[in-house]
């Protein structure tokens, strides 16, 4: 739902990593100590080619919204040490914002180049989100959940941010559905996502909701009540176990949304977005997501 730094999958955001986290590194640093020049040649690659659809996603075409009648809301957080352009590194979620002509908020954390988005994109707002000692991947959703008390717009949308463009209005769509909660989804089930299958095992130790669809916490959206619902559910699931060092995000959201809710709950796919992982620029669904 969020956009966090790519290096928050390798440790947490500040201290010394607990040693249940240096101990889930080892058994991939031993079998890869040190990458070869093929397994090099795959990552370069597929970065290239990654970095091709963003620059395609920064320049998709868009339609003006009708009105403003809802916040869409993105958080980064940058490693100690390390800065970041934001202006740049957000640019097909920042451009897309204010070209559909929506209300729009970056949560920051970190040191974050604030100038450049202020410069270049005037009508988004700023807002500093207090970090603490857990897994950003779980951290976001207390400061996502904590600025939601602050704000009162009636819809909302959380998204991820630098994989994110709107093509359109999405709240028309989520105005359209007021009762049901919007989720990204995988379009697998969780027997079928290694992914989620092992965040799941390192929260619980075991799986849940098999047969169920994996949703994607890169967008969540409607009623403001109902995301504060789910988050409240969520932020308390988290606080119960010990694998708050680690990113087991995936298997924790699962889990929480599928304990709470039916499917006819839940709004996601198109129209709201497009299929994840597809990169379809040509969809007419109104977010696209990777």
């Amino acid at each position: 739902m969020l956009l966090i730094d790519r290096w928050f999958n390798r440790r947490p955001f500040s201290g010394t990593p607990s040693s249940r986290s240096i101990h889930s590194w080892l058994p991939q640093w031993i079998r890869y100590p040190f990458p070869g020049p093929r397994r090099m040649a795959r990552r370069t690659e597929k970065e290239r080619w990654e970095q091709q659809q963003i620059a395609r996603l920064e320049e998709i075409d868009t339609t003006p919204a009708q009105a403003q009648s809802g916040r869409v809301i993105t958080l980064v957080a940058v490693l100690p040490g390390r800065t970041l352009d934001l202006a740049e590194f957000l640019k097909p979620w920042l451009r897309s914002v204010e070209l559909v002509g929506l209300r729009g908020t970056l949560l920051h954390a970190g040191q974050c180049d604030l100038a450049s988005v202020r410069n270049q994109y005037p009508m988004i707002d700023l807002a500093p989100a207090p970090i603490g000692t857990r897994h950003l991947y779980l951290e976001r959703h207390f400061a996502v959940r904590d600025y939601l008390k602050q704000i009162t717009d009636e819809y909302v949308l959380i998204t991820d941010g630098r994989d994110v463009a709107f093509r359109r209005d999405p709240f028309e769509v989520l105005r359209g559905h007021a009762q049901q909660l919007a989720l990204g989804t995988e379009g697998v089930p969780i027997r079928e996502n290694k992914h989620t299958l092992k965040k799941m095992q390192a929260a619980y130790h075991r799986s849940h909701h098999l047969d169920r669809p994996v949703f994607n916490p890169g967008i969540i959206g409607g009623h403001r009540s109902r995301v504060l619902e789910l988050l409240e559910s969520l932020t308390a699931e988290i606080d119960t176990f010990d694998c708050q060092p680690l990113d087991c995000d995936m298997g924790v959201f699962n889990k929480v949304v599928h304990d709470h809710y039916s499917l006819d709950d839940i709004l996601t796919g198109e129209p709201l977005h497009s299929r994840m992982h597809g990169w379809e620029f040509d969809t007419p669904a109104a977010i696209i997501h990777k």
